[in-house]
């Protein structure tokens, strides 16, 4: 069934790419978590086991993005697109920096293909060399495929992306879906028979009869997202940035310093508090 041509939201969709282009550099470690500050007090990291913290920051990012969704999603010519509002951010974070090999520019995919009978990502987009859908075969999409590690080089299988590359799979339910995840019992079931670990994420609390060592159930707390307004993120400067920043103060120091004392002078003074200092610190 082709889908709806919708436009994507005005509110989330730029913001939204920024944000989780910048917190997958978190993750990564390539930036300080002061940069993201009121966002990683948010996720409270330090209440989990070391191996779960970058899992904890995964949901809560997701949770932004959809509680932004959930208040301020696409909109197409009949309804309000929820669900594609994500997948419009997810989507232009892999078309930022696209390579000419279509390879994913992150490590978070929307609505990716998974033939059910194959047990593998099927074609799409990002995946050119996977396997066409077939007569009989059936097509299931999970809102989110979170993959190992971004793609450096095509797997060794048929497609660009197989599924041994995915970590874990993320579905989302809006408030217009039931927030039950027994009533998704057969899609969650699909998912988990690929061995994959499987995040139900839901914007309300709903008692769980599901258990499964693979399947984890995740609340997000819009209320307090929408209060902390985490999506509009202060830029803090880097480690390299706050460097640099002193060494040019230091100079502009210098240099005003000479600019009032005579050269040897200068020299002298300086010399006189360097002294200092080593018997200070010694």
């Amino acid at each position: 069934m082709p889908r709806e041509h919708h436009t994507p939201s005005a509110t989330c969709q730029e913001p939204g790419v920024a944000f989780v282009q910048g917190v997958s550099e978190l993750i990564d470690d390539k930036k300080s978590s002061t940069e993201f500050g009121e966002f990683y007090k948010y996720c409270e990291v330090d209440k989990y086991p070391h191996d779960a913290v970058r899992k904890v920051i995964e949901n809560n990012m997701l949770c932004v993005l959809m509680c932004c969704c959930n208040s301020f999603p696409g909109t197409g010519s009949s309804n309000r697109v929820f669900q594609g509002c994500v997948k419009d951010i997810l989507d232009e974070v892999n078309e930022v920096r696209k390579r000419r090999r279509k390879l994913p520019t992150s490590r978070f995919l929307a609505e990716h293909s998974i033939n059910i009978q194959l047990n593998e990502v099927g074609r799409g987009q990002m995946n050119p060399g996977g396997p066409p859908k077939r007569p009989g075969q059936t097509l299931k999409r999970p809102d989110v495929g979170i993959l190992k590690q971004t793609p450096v080089a095509p797997s060794s299988g048929p497609g660009t992306i197989v599924m041994d590359d995915f970590e874990r799979f993320v579905e989302m339910k809006f408030p217009t879906e039931s927030q039950d995840p027994k009533t998704h019992q057969e899609q969650l079931d699909a998912y988990l028979s690929w061995k994959k670990e499987v995040t139900f994420m839901a914007t309300e609390h709903h008692p769980s009869e599901m258990t499964h060592e693979l399947f984890s159930y995740w609340v997000c707390d819009c209320n307090t997202i929408q209060e902390q307004n985490l999506l509009k993120l202060e830029k803090q400067p880097s480690i390299e940035e706050e460097l640099e920043r002193r060494r040019a103060n230091a100079q502009r120091a210098l240099e005003n310093f000479f600019m009032f004392f005579p050269m040897g002078r200068a020299f002298r003074i300086l010399k006189g508090i360097g002294t200092l200092a080593r018997q200070f610190f010694a």
